[in-house]
């Protein structure tokens, strides 16, 4: 027999588990026919043993979802737990990014003013025709810098910018 055709019968519902552990294995071990079988099944109390077994049927399924709703919870407070570590990652990454900006731009501005300060000791230099100078702007600003600089400006060249600028060109 069928869940639908019990019920049909019995005028009475159950859940699949109820029907298939407690009220089917009953039935299969009987010899009656179906409505005999129901009219005896409901005679010898079945339908409080259904009632039972749904009961406590429920019961292990609220502990089940007791343990299961804890686990939840758990993991819920995990996963905050990691968002909020995230998002102050997230702050401190942003904020050494700024900070990396501001100290690139403070770089850049103090290489610009020391290649300035180099500019002005090539034209010193020359000025006096001091190498002692020449040489420390050559090492401030690199040999392509300092001649192109040298170029720009009209300014004399050495023999050994001249050697440079040979020695480049091969």
């Amino acid at each position: 027999m069928m869940q639908k055709e019990f019920e049909d019968r019995a005028k009475f519902k159950v859940s699949a588990e109820c029907y298939h552990m407690l009220i089917e294995p009953e039935y299969n071990a009987s010899n009656l026919d179906k409505d005999e079988w129901v009219k005896e099944w409901k005679k010898q109390g079945g339908i409080q043993k259904a009632y039972d077994f749904e009961r406590q049927n429920r019961v292990v399924l609220t502990k089940e979802n007791k343990h299961q709703l804890e686990q939840f919870n758990v993991i819920c407070g995990e996963r905050d737990l990691y968002k909020k570590k995230a998002e102050n990652l997230q702050k401190s990454a942003s904020l050494n990014l700024k900070e990396l900006q501001e100290t690139e731009e403070e770089l850049s501005d103090l290489r610009e003013r020391y290649e300035t300060l180099a500019e002005a000791l090539i034209r010193k230099a020359a000025y006096y025709n001091d190498e002692e100078l020449m040489d420390t702007a050559k090492t401030i600003l690199g040999e392509k810098r300092y001649i192109s600089f040298k170029l720009h400006n009209n300014l004399e060249l050495t023999e050994e910018d001249k050697e440079l600028i040979l020695s480049n060109m091969k």
